[in-house]
């Protein structure tokens, strides 16, 4: 497909997870359209999910899952000068981006850099959840945009019909891989799983539902197990890629911080995407979402602005820990927050990206 005379917002891949790089695009939306530029993911080798194989009849990461951002402007309708550019001078996550010309817009941000306040949407990516007003915003672009291709439709609906239709069903969702406690520098990550907790506030809901069933979203064999164990035939799931091994931590193509089940395969990391995404519709679709602090969980607040949720991992509830000294997470958290400022005060300058307003 010709993309001459066409204006692009281009957004490029991170080494980062794939809800990540899909909120990366919810709030992008609102600035593309804005400077009447077309919008399109171009997420290719610096994220753990491409696999040079391809996936699904796609090579690129967005179009493995998800229809192009506007219809007949898939990725492959950006011309080779357009794509040799970008290789030569990718854009840098730290930076709003910069402009190849005067139609060719290209970023990698995530969307929450000063430079673009008030023209992308703020989405939370730490300790807090999108509030109401965010999450009927994001909704729209959503329904619009953020298209689920064909074949995950049809293993969505298939999946609800058989396992979901007619019951009340508590969605969880448990991100158990993080690497809790010893390495995680990410404070707002930092124990962040409690298998317990989920469990109370579980319980707490069958209280008032008794027959529902429990629709469980997870990175993790042995969380999934433990409330097999404990609710039984009720509990239901459609992944069937999980963390099982030792080493909680990888490192992606980029170099960064990623599961270690997701290092393991490209391939394999790009069929745990797609289970990834019907697990996010499905969630979407429950009467009460249980979650930690993911961007799975908040893209499914995101996609359901009615979905009721509870959030298990507060930041009062990890202050609070910080006064049990026993555990060593006050040294911890002193040690990590130092570390951060010293970064951020000497931080280097990588390049020099030209910030023109697109």
């Amino acid at each position: 497909m010709n993309s001459e005379n066409s204006k692009w917002h281009i957004l490029c891949e991170k080494d980062v997870g794939l809800f990540s790089l899909i909120q990366q695009v919810i709030g992008h939306i609102p600035l593309a359209l804005m400077n009447n530029r077309i919008p399109v993911a171009l997420y290719r080798d610096q994220c753990c999910y491409w696999t040079s194989q391809g996936y699904m009849n796609a090579d690129n990461v967005w179009e493995y899952y998800f229809e192009p951002i506007i219809a007949d402007k898939p990725a492959s309708s950006l011309n080779n000068e357009i794509l040799d550019h970008i290789k030569s001078r990718p854009p840098h996550f730290e930076y709003p981006g910069y402009l190849i010309n005067n139609d060719v817009f290209v970023t990698n941000n995530f969307g929450n850099h000063k430079a673009f306040k008030g023209q992308t949407l703020k989405i939370p990516h730490q300790w807090d959840d999108p509030d109401r007003q965010l999450r009927n915003r994001a909704a729209k672009i959503i329904a619009d945009y953020v298209r689920p291709r064909q074949y995950i439709k049809e293993k969505v609906d298939l999946f609800f019909e058989e396992q979901m239709k007619g019951y009340k069903v508590i969605g969880v969702h448990m991100r158990a891989t993080d690497v809790t406690d010893v390495d995680e520098h990410n404070i707002h990550r930092r124990r962040s799983y409690s298998f317990q907790s989920f469990v109370e506030q579980i319980r707490r809901h069958l209280e008032e539902w008794p027959k529902a069933r429990i629709f469980v979203g997870t990175d993790s064999q042995k969380a999934l197990n433990g409330l097999i164990e404990i609710f039984g035939e009720r509990v239901i799931h459609s992944s069937s890629i999980f963390h099982t091994s030792q080493d909680l931590a990888g490192t992606g193509p980029a170099g960064w911080v990623i599961p270690g089940y997701l290092a393991e395969d490209s391939q394999k990391a790009a069929k745990n995407g797609e289970e990834a995404i019907i697990d996010y519709l499905l969630l979407s679709r429950c009467q009460h979402l249980i979650h930690n602090g993911s961007g799975l969980a908040r893209t499914a607040l995101l996609k359901n602005p009615k979905l009721p949720h509870t959030n298990i991992h507060s930041k009062a509830a990890y202050f609070r820990s910080l006064i049990h000294l026993g555990n060593g997470e006050l040294f911890k958290f002193l040690k990590f927050s130092y570390q951060h400022a010293v970064h951020e005060l000497k931080k280097p300058v990588k390049r020099l990206i030209k910030w023109d307003q697109p």
